[in-house]
Formats: C-alpha cells, structure tokens, sequence
C-alpha cells in the first residue's frame, strides 16, 4: 500500500508544478502592478493621502515578496516527475544490493561457480589422458618408414 502511494504522489507532481507555476506568475504581476504601485505614490510627495498609502501598503508589499519569492524558489526545487521515479528506482537497486538475502544469494551462486570449474578441471583432466593414450597409440600402431 505504501509503495502505491508513493506513485500516486509522484504522479501528482506535474500537477502541483502546474499549479505552483500558475501562482508565481499570477503572483508576481499582482506584486509587479503592487510595487509600481507603491513607486508612484512614493514619489508622489505633495498628497497626504500617498504617504498614508505608502505607510499601509510597505508591509503587505514585503510579505507578498517574501512569499513570491519562497514559492518561486518552491518552484525550483520541486523535482521532475522523471527525477523521483529515478531516484525510487535508484533507492530500490541500492536496498536490493544491500540486502543479506543478497549477499547470501550470491554466496551461494559463487559457490556452485566454482564447483563447476572445479568439476571442468577433472574432466579436461581426463579428456587429455584420453586423447594422450590414443595419440600414443596412433603412433605406436604406425608402421615406421
């Protein structure tokens, strides 16, 4: 169940790099039109009433940047949906090379390698006894010129 989750997660990512995207750059306009906003009234030093903006707007303009800018940076470290199904595939071949049952698998595997070659050894030992005796006797049994 875990394991199915966890892909049901992965594959909400495009999703929520979608969303996130679409928040920054609606996000950012609203700050960008906020900002320039804020400039204007800044300069704007003959009316009472900007400065009055200007005093309430400073703070909720810096958060909102703030913000922006967490999210932005949320946008970037967000990885691909091919990344994560890597790094899981990278994850489960790391656990499966680590695993004792793996070890003692490949023990074992290790083990009946070399008793095959062991067993090669006697019976190439024994091919070349054979193929000495009838090339001896191929030579014996040849008449001599």
């Amino acid at each position: 169940m875990e394991l199915a989750l966890l892909f049901y997660v992965v594959n909400l990512i495009p999703n929520l790099e979608t969303e996130v995207s679409r928040f920054t750059f609606i996000s950012s306009i609203i700050c960008a039109i906020g900002w320039l906003g804020f400039v204007l009234c800044w300069f704007d030093e003959d009316s009472i009433s900007s400065k009055n903006i200007v005093n309430k707007t400073k703070s909720p303009l810096k958060n909102i940047t703030i913000i922006l800018v967490f999210i932005s940076f949320l946008n970037l470290i967000i990885p691909k949906q091919e990344t994560v199904y890597l790094m899981l595939g990278a994850y489960a071949a790391q656990t499966i090379a680590q695993s004792p049952v793996t070890e003692q698998l490949l023990d074992k595997a290790g083990n009946r390698i070399n008793r095959i070659i062991d067993g090669s050894d006697e019976i190439n030992d024994k091919l070349f006894t054979i193929i000495n005796q009838k090339l001896d006797n191929a030579i014996e049994s040849k008449p001599k010129q």
